[in-house]
């Protein structure tokens, strides 16, 4: 996964009042107040919006000609930007237990740092505990503070916390690297078969080409995560996206051999629809999908599935008239009738699951 290391950062803080309760007077009294933030790429404007509109508070603002109680939002005070880098850390509070049961993910961690007029920044963050393990692996705590500087990064939605000599931030500055020659590389939609396409968040191959039993003709890929296994085991294991054009991606000097795509496609497809029906499974969203083909595929099994998915569709109650639109499609392209399947299904539905299981 990508990390992006922030250039500079803006920090929305949202105040909290700290509060004891008071035995004479029997009410919660305020006794000091601290500031929780979030973090956000100051260069990002959606990030940005969405640090405003967290920190963002409510305020009672008296009541209308109807007596009825008028709010108003108050915007944060506390907004810094600075450069990302030389923050200080120390661990708050553990993630704790949820509510609903497990653990909670987010550790409450002391940010600080001053800024070069004085000011001094102070507050809360939470942190991922993936993510906090990763700094506690590479830098130095003692009694639960960060002895190293440390600099803010976002990693699959989260914001995480690293040293600016620790093995995180070295990774995040090869990210960059790599994010800047992607951006200059040439793209192309011609590609080869075999070959490996990236961008900077997806990576497929064109294993080959198959008939959609609505689409027709479409080019079938695969992530490129596969690219070191055998192609038999592509065909049997993979997810398959089937377009019609080719996305625009860059080209690698990564390919694999395809030429026995026809040989194990098919098979593989039978063997799939079979073993959706004796593990009582039924890929209801897709469904078109699975009949995709090179070749041809056995009429038997294409049979045999569509009654079993016309079986499913009875006894579901949402989208069923959606499914046998879907259903009838297949029969329409395969020579099937669907008029005939719908009928032995419907008198069988009690004792049948599916047509085969009679034959096993």
């Amino acid at each position: 996964m990508s990390i992006k290391l922030y250039d500079k950062v803006t920090l929305y803080g949202k105040k909290r009042d700290i509060t004891k309760y008071n035995d004479d007077t029997h009410t919660w009294d305020i006794i000091g107040e601290q500031y929780d933030y979030y973090v956000a790429d100051a260069n990002d404007k959606n990030q940005n919006a969405t640090g405003n509109r967290w920190a963002t508070t409510r305020r009672k603002a008296g009541r209308d000609e109807r007596g009825y109680r008028i709010y108003e939002d108050v915007p944060p005070t506390n907004v810094y930007t600075t450069e990302n880098k030389d923050f200080k850390l120390a661990i708050n509070m553990s993630a704790g237990g949820s509510s609903q049961g497990g653990k909670l993910s987010f550790w409450m961690c002391k940010i600080t740092k001053t800024l070069e007029d004085g000011t001094v920044i102070e507050g809360n963050i939470g942190i991922n505990q993936e993510e906090l393990k990763d700094l506690l692996k590479e830098s130095t705590f003692v009694n639960g503070v960060c002895q190293e500087p440390v600099a803010f990064y976002r990693i699959s939605g989260n914001v995480g916390i690293c040293t600016m000599t620790g093995e995180k931030y070295k990774q995040a500055l090869k990210d960059r690297a790599e994010d800047e020659t992607l951006k200059k590389a040439k793209k192309t939609t011609k590609w080869e078969l075999g070959r490996v396409y990236k961008t900077k968040t997806m990576s497929s191959i064109w294993i080959g080409d198959v008939i959609h039993p609505t689409k027709g003709k479409v080019h079938t890929l695969v992530d490129s995560y596969y690219a070191d296994k055998p192609l038999e085991y592509i065909c049997k294991n993979a997810y398959f996206n089937y377009v019609d054009k080719f996305p625009s991606r860059i080209a690698t000097d990564k390919v694999i051999d395809v030429s026995d795509f026809d040989k194990f496609f098919d098979k593989a497809r039978e063997e799939d629809l079979k073993g959706q029906m004796d593990n009582g499974t039924f890929y209801y969203y897709h469904m078109e999908d699975e009949f995709c083909h090179v070749n041809d595929l056995d009429k038997d099994v294409v049979e045999t599935f569509l009654l079993y998915a016309i079986t499913n569709a009875m006894n579901r109650w949402d989208n069923r008239s959606e499914m046998f639109y879907k259903v009838e499609d297949v029969c329409n392209y395969f020579g099937l009738d669907y008029d005939e399947l719908y009928q032995e299904a419907f008198y069988n539905r009690d004792t049948m699951k599916y047509k085969a299981k009679k034959e096993r």
